[in-house]
């Protein structure tokens, strides 16, 4: 497969994945899963693929070759140490005098019934972990939400955005450290205007004001996202592995959006979704005003979404450049809901 500089992969899932997710192979009763679970969510990668669940990764499906076989591991298992997961659920079983049961890591997929009893037995353990587990709370929450919102739900037909990977990994450099590496949490693309190639954006959410600056903060973000959408090496690389997913993901029923021109190679806008700002809260406006003196030439690619009545769809007259979301918290700040006011909350 062809690398970016840094290592990128093309991703895609190989004929004989596809087949045996398509074809009543040993993958079939997982793909019929996925069609129909909207609780949960399929990434391709590298020729393997993740499963979300409350946006945390909840199994990593690939094959073993050598062995004739797929390999379902349990993700979560691995943060097992000493602030993972297991130690939350075992002090939670404990305070109520149950018996820890530990999760089955590992199950090997060799026939379609190893997949169904996955699926009846070993499943919804999985999930119940999940939904104790505190990182799938918040943000990662938001980001399946997101993508139910304007791919599957009800409503998904009307919005302007169509999201096709979540928490998706790029390797920054050769190092091997972890702070060499990123996650974008969304990559979308607009899929509603007739453009010769469709536009796609890398798309990060931040909830609450203790997301906005510092490690890992609203300008950290936009210079890592800013250095990636340059790197012409990596665009290509990255525009190819998205028609790649948004074709393979077309066959399995699992994106229902037909596009019919390419996703664009050009430089991809940085976008960003701010959840849980508090009206009056002034942080947010001196960050964004910051960015906006610091960082000229990369406005023209920043743009930030707003809800639409507190809904989790993406459209495109909800799309707003920094200064048309300075000039929004500005004047909402200034309307106050109070016990004087008339609009005071439920009309007290």
């Amino acid at each position: 497969m062809s690398k970016t500089k840094t290592g990128e992969k093309v991703r895609k899932l190989d004929d004989d994945f596809m087949k045996d997710l398509l074809q009543d192979r040993v993958l079939h009763p997982l793909k019929e899963l996925l069609v129909v679970d909207k609780s949960l969510d399929m990434q391709i990668r590298d020729n393997y693929i993740n499963i979300y669940y409350r946006g945390g990764s909840l199994i990593k499906v690939e094959r073993k070759t050598r062995l004739k076989k797929y390999q379902c591991k349990f993700t979560q298992e691995n943060e097992s140490g000493e602030n993972g997961y297991k130690r939350e659920i075992v002090e939670f079983y404990k305070a109520l005098d149950i018996q820890y049961d530990p999760c089955v890591n590992v199950t090997d997929f060799t026939h379609q019934s190893d997949v169904k009893d996955w699926i009846a037995q070993i499943l919804p353990k999985q999930k119940m972990m999940m939904d104790l587990h505190k990182r799938c709370w918040g943000e990662r929450q938001h980001q399946q939400y997101i993508v139910n919102s304007n791919n599957y739900g009800r409503e998904s037909v009307g919005t302007d955005w169509f999201l096709l990977d979540m928490e998706y990994y790029v390797r920054t450099s050769d190092n091997d450290s972890s702070k060499s590496n990123t996650k974008i949490d969304l990559i979308g693309f607009e899929c509603k205007n007739d453009f010769t190639d469709a536009k796609w954006a890398l798309i990060e959410l931040k909830t609450g004001e203790k997301a906005f600056e510092g490690n890992s903060g609203i300008e950290d973000h936009l210079i890592i996202n800013w250095n990636l959408a340059n790197n012409k090496s990596w665009v290509e690389t990255t525009s190819i592995s998205l028609n790649n997913i948004l074709e393979q993901k077309k066959r399995l029923g699992l994106a229902n959006y037909v596009l019919t021109k390419k996703l664009s190679s050009k430089t991809p806008y940085i976008v960003f979704i701010l959840t849980e700002i508090r009206p009056g809260e002034t942080k947010i406006i001196n960050v964004l005003k910051n960015i906006k003196s610091k960082h000229k030439e990369k406005l023209p690619f920043l743009r930030f979404f707003v809800s639409s009545l507190m809904g989790f769809g993406l459209y495109n007259k909800m799309l707003l450049d920094v200064d048309a979301l300075i000039n929004l918290l500005e004047s909402r700040d200034s309307f106050q809901v109070g016990k004087d006011s008339k609009a005071s909350a439920l009309g007290r």
